[in-house]
């Protein structure tokens, strides 16, 4: 029974692979025209070589079951009762009578002994236990563990709900198994262990190429042949344990269970490791937090706002102006710089460089200007002793060192930990331990992008913002300027500089026209939204009476860009199309600029004329100098404001970064000039100087 079991298993695998075959060679939609007269006869080709295809499968499927049958020793034939015979008499010979008996108590010695209840729990305890810790303790954390300097919690915060929950689910798994006894008892217990194994060489060796966090929607089309691959070694594996469970039945659940268990001893083994590594290496960012404290007041005095609305353009911005010319219709007294650049992609550079004022020079190595720029910085120490108190709201990875910047603002601290929310905690986890560990054709279904981890595992119901760790959440962060509206609070400072990081434009796109979270949107809405965000806080302002005595500047971090369509498989260079790359990968292909909106402190009479617009050379070029003007500074070491600038000819320098999706590590920055319009790619230039990523 058990043998053809097997069988009928092998039989139920080769319907479903065909059928994830043909599912995989269906091909992506695509938007094109067709003649119809051709596809009529592409059709029928396709139909001819789909029967063809499956004629030839068929037949090597029925050879490959022939060998599998005198594997497993089998008859294939129907069983043929032997011939009856009748006596007369009722007499039955004694030899009938001997060879009945005997057959009778041979067939009742090979009945095997069915294992009692008690002993089947603790025999799939291990396996079951194994899978649960596998798929939903070790691969999330061993993700999180990693990622660790990016997120608004630490592994330690989260580590004991995922254990608990785990242990839970492999007890019910054990309890779900041990209900079954004979052989189907032993057939889950081999499927369970051998999908262990497969879990764990899944996470070690065969998600090679998986997609990054960004939020940046995933074409999973291109995936196919990782998917297809990745079916068959998960089929091999778990064939190959049925097999040795046939061969080896005395011996099967023992090797089993010792399988588990050292995977469960070295997935332990690292995970502590990491956990011990992550320790060391962010000893001193473990002692600060990014926190609300501050993110909702501002000063009745005077105020600087910086609004970082991520990956928003300038294009985005006349793109959407074209579309309705009363775009930016809130924004009184602003003036939009349409001749805007940037300094350096992608966030992790490009805000580093807004909260320091500085890039690598042409005599440094870039790991150099990494672990120097804010102690050689003095330009939040300007501002402080401008007066202004500082508040910095982005996240821990974006800033990079944050603990090096602490003592200069009033919402960097100690917090002892963040307040978590067990629920989404174990929602977003399991979906990150399934995505890892899952073969590929599951992971569309359960990916994930970084942004979601800070949303479900902290706890914003947090009353206390000096508790709350800061969390790039556009649609929540609009939810709580609505509710609990803007204060001006006087703690006796000149003013307020706040520094706030939103996700603007980047993917993914979940917010409404109206800047409210929605399950899915568009960039165009998102667009919208995000300068909704910033309208409303305006209109705050304007009520607090403080609007004419606010700078406020609404840029973004970097503008659209892609520095990672040539590191993906299969890349051809010609097919850029707006991927922003040339050269083979190696150069952006198109300019990248970010929003620059700029409204100074003025009179209440500037603030009531429309948004102007002006295309003198600007940008991140000077937005140091603009901030510390703003605060009464001495701006002349950083430059000159963007309302000094004139139209005269200048040189702006942009650093773009060429990184390695595939190892996703970052490769080497490279220098342009800009020589006129940044938006006309033509007056960019490549220089010769470029700093690889590294020391």
């Amino acid at each position: 029974m058990y043998l053809r079991a097997t069988l009928l298993a092998c039989d139920l695998l080769f319907g479903v692979g065909l059928s994830l075959v043909w599912a995989l060679c269906m091909p992506t939609p695509a938007q094109a025209y067709v003649d119809p007269s051709v596809m009529t006869y592409t059709i029928q080709a396709l139909a001819g070589v789909a029967v063809a295809l499956s004629a030839v499968i068929g037949v090597g499927w029925r050879r490959l079951r022939r060998h599998l049958i005198k594997l497993l020793k089998l008859d294939d034939k129907r069983e043929i009762e032997p011939d009856v015979h009748y006596y007369a008499d009722g007499k039955v010979p004694a030899a009938q009578l001997e060879a009945v008996v005997g057959s009778t108590s041979t067939m009742q010695s090979q009945k095997p002994e069915r294992i009692s209840w008690v002993k089947r729990l603790l025999l799939a305890l291990v396996p079951a236990l194994a899978c649960s810790l596998s798929l939903l303790f070790f691969s999330p954390l061993e993700m999180i563990v990693g990622a660790e300097s990016q997120l608004a919690f630490k592994t330690t915060n989260v580590w004991g709900i995922m254990f608990v929950f785990a242990l839970v689910c492999g007890l019910i798994l054990a309890l779900l198994i041990s209900v079954f006894w004979g052989k189907g008892f032993s057939a889950l217990l081999t499927l369970v262990a051998a999908c262990t194994l497969g879990m764990f060489l899944q996470s070690l060796l065969l998600n090679g190429g998986l997609p990054e966090a960004t939020g940046i929607a995933v074409n999973w089309g291109s995936f196919k042949q990782q998917m297809l691959i990745d079916a068959l070694v998960w089929a091999l594996i778990i064939a190959a344990y049925f097999v040795a469970a046939h061969k080896f039945q005395s011996l099967s659940k023992l090797l089993q269970i010792s399988i588990c268990a050292v995977l469960v001893l070295v997935q332990t083994v690292s995970l502590i490791t990491g956990i011990v590594a992550a320790q060391n290496a962010n000893k001193d960012a473990d002692v600060v937090r990014m926190t609300e404290e501050g993110l909702f007041t501002v000063s009745p005095k005077k105020n600087t706002v910086v609004f970082v609305l991520d990956t928003f353009d300038t294009e985005d911005i006349l793109r959407l102006e074209g579309q309705d010319k009363n775009t930016l219709a809130a924004f009184n007294g602003f003036t939009f710089y349409n001749n805007s650049s940037g300094k350096m992609i992608p966030t992790r550079y490009a805000i580093p460089y807004l909260l320091s004022g500085e890039q690598p020079q042409h005599d440094e190595t870039f790991g150099n200007w990494c672990r120097t720029m804010y102690s050689r910085s003095s330009f939040l120490s300007d501002i402080k002793d401008a007066g202004y108190s500082i508040g910095i709201y982005s996240d821990d990875g974006s800033v990079h060192r944050p603990y090096e910047i602490a003592d200069k603002t009033i919402n960097i601290h100690k917090v002892k930990d963040p307040s978590i929310n067990t629920q989404g905690t174990i929602n977003i986890l399991a979906g990150c331990g399934i995505y890892k560990s899952a073969p590929w054709l599951v992971k569309p279904y359960f990916w994930f992008y970084q942004d979601q981890l800070n949303e479900n595992v902290i706890d914003h119901s947090n009353v206390d913002p000096a508790g709350v760790v800061y969390v790039e959440k556009d649609g929540a962060f609009h939810e709580k300027l609505v509710d609990k509206k803007l204060t001006a609070s006087d703690e006796g400072e000149k003013g307020a500089f706040r520094f706030i990081h939103l996700l603007g434009t980047h993917a993914p796109y979940v917010l409404n026209e109206q800047g409210f979270q929605v399950e899915k949107s568009d960039i165009d809405a998102q667009a919208r939204g995000s300068l909704q965000i910033v309208a409303d806080y305006i209109q705050q302002l304007k009520d607090l009476g403080v609007y004419d005595d606010t700078t406020i500047i609404v840029t973004a971090d970097h503008g659209r860009f892609d520095f990672t369509a040539s590191w993906k498989p299969g890349f051809n260079p010609h097919d850029l199309g707006n991927a922003g790359l040339a050269n083979g990968g190696k150069d952006i292909g198109r300019a990248t600029c970010p929003l620059w909106l700029i409204k100074p402190a003025q009179s209440a009479e500037q603030d009531a004329l429309p948004c102007q617009v002006s295309n003198v050379p600007t940008g991140h070029e000077d937005y140091a100098a603009t901030v510390i003007d703003a605060v009464d500074g001495d701006y002349a070491k950083y430059g000159i404001p963007t309302w000094m600038v004139g139209p005269e000819p200048r040189v702006r320098t942009y650093l773009a970064t060429i990184h390695n999706a595939s190892a996703k590590k970052d490769y080497e920055l490279h220098e342009y000039e800009i020589r006129g319009n940044a938006l006309d790619f033509n007056d960019w230039k490549k220089t010769d100087k470029s700093w690889p990523c590294g020391d």
